[in-house]
């Protein structure tokens, strides 16, 4: 078996050739050297499959890596995108990176806000992805934002979600501030960058508060080996790009697919699809 994803992998290469060529050097720089990060291979052709091909209609991008949005819009000519993201400077490189692949600014909106908030009237979008974002929202903000995700929403809609996952629930703290956004929950020096979730905080926190929807697929990728993950960040945080490089080797070689974690100190990705129903669906 291959690589899943891997498509996006090249893809993201042809991208920093483009990026290259309309003067984007940075964006052009890392798309060459890792296109797609660690488990976002997983997370990326999880999503593309829960889609359908020819993908038309208005979708909802909450702050997911940009390549699968930008992706998604040159493969699909018909469909209409609007993107959030509450960090500035990463906004400014999905335009820089849509503008250089030619995309018309026509077909996307960006916009520069929060999701707990959205300013869309009810039922607005018929697909939304929210790919390895709702972990990193503090304290209870992430059950405000799937509300709001859940509100914007059409019957019948498909919402891709994927967070990180282990067999003991966990919140992660750093030293630094990673996205410059956050602004609470600190830990004595250290401030929040995101939650592990096990079977327990996912039913609390995620599968509960979406009360009109209902899961239709799932998937979880596993570190073959207990605390792999937590090396490779660490190392990735020491050595960047050079780390990084390596991650299609990686995925094929330390993750596998997997029904439930393997116990307390193993971790990997979960990746969900739901579907909104309409309120003569619900049970």
């Amino acid at each position: 078996m291959g690589l899943p994803g891997v498509k996006f992998g090249w893809f993201g290469i042809r991208a920093s050739r483009k990026c290259k060529k309309a003067g984007c050097d940075d964006l052009a720089y890392g798309l060459s050297i890792n296109p797609v990060s660690c488990v976002r291979y997983f997370e990326f052709d999880f999503a593309r499959r829960m889609l359908p091909r020819n993908l038309k209609g208005r979708c909802l991008d909450v702050s997911s890596p940009r390549l699968f949005s930008a992706y998604m819009l040159a493969q699909n000519p018909d469909l209409q995108m609007d993107i959030i993201n509450p960090d500035t400077s990463d906004l400014e490189e999905t335009g820089d990176l849509l503008r250089s692949l030619g995309i018309s600014s026509e077909r996307y909106g960006l916009h520069n806000i929060y999701a707990d908030k959205l300013p869309w009237e009810d039922r607005a979008f018929d697909y939304i992805w929210s790919i390895s974002v709702i972990e990193h929202i503090p304290e209870q903000q992430d059950i405000i934002t799937l509300k709001e995700i859940e509100r914007v929403l059409k019957f019948n809609g498909l919402l891709l979600l994927t967070f990180p996952v282990a067999g003991k629930s966990q919140d992660e703290f750093r030293e630094e501030d990673v996205y410059g956004l956050n602004k609470v929950q600190k830990d004595e020096e250290r401030v929040f960058f995101q939650r592990w979730y096990d079977d327990s905080m996912q039913r609390d926190r995620i599968v509960s508060q979406l009360e009109k929807m209902e899961i239709i697929a799932q998937e979880i990728w596993c570190e073959r080996q207990a605390d792999w993950l937590e090396n490779y960040f660490v190392n990735y945080r020491k050595n960047g790009l050079k780390t990084a490089s390596w991650d299609p080797v990686y995925m094929l070689k330390y993750f596998k697919r997997c029904f439930a974690m393997q116990g307390e100190l193993f971790a990997g990705i979960k990746c969900v699809c739901f579907r909104k129903m309409k309120s003569g669906d619900m049970a």
